[in-house]
């Protein structure tokens, strides 16, 4: 649990922000480190992983999708060495189609 400080006129408030327990991160389909990326990121899928699921990266601000890719395997690098600095979008997608998970990463150069 993260505590932020304000001071409001005399008064100190303490806001509580929640953060991601390890069951939270446990559920999640994909890893994608590092975050924040410079020359790859890699997109480590957990033993659940279903052959046919896709990924899509998609741009954080345009929203316009930048990369596709069927993953044939439970680690897949991608290369972003061409890809502007920013915050960007990804979606894990099942062999039907259906987003079974999404996130973000930062490229910073």
């Amino acid at each position: 649990m993260i505590l932020f400080l304000s001071l409001s006129g005399w008064a100190v408030q303490a806001q509580k922000q929640p953060v991601a327990s390890a069951t939270e991160s446990a559920k999640r389909l994909a890893s994608l480190y590092p975050n924040p990326a410079i020359t790859y990121i890699n997109i480590d899928l957990r033993e659940n992983f279903k052959s046919g699921m896709s990924v899509q990266i998609h741009s954080a601000i345009m929203g316009k999708m930048i990369f596709s890719a069927q993953l044939s395997q439970a680690r897949y690098v991608l290369n972003v060495n061409d890809y502007p600095r920013g915050a960007y979008v990804y979606y894990l997608l099942d062999a039907s189609g259906k987003i079974v998970e999404a996130g973000k990463f930062l490229i910073t150069k």
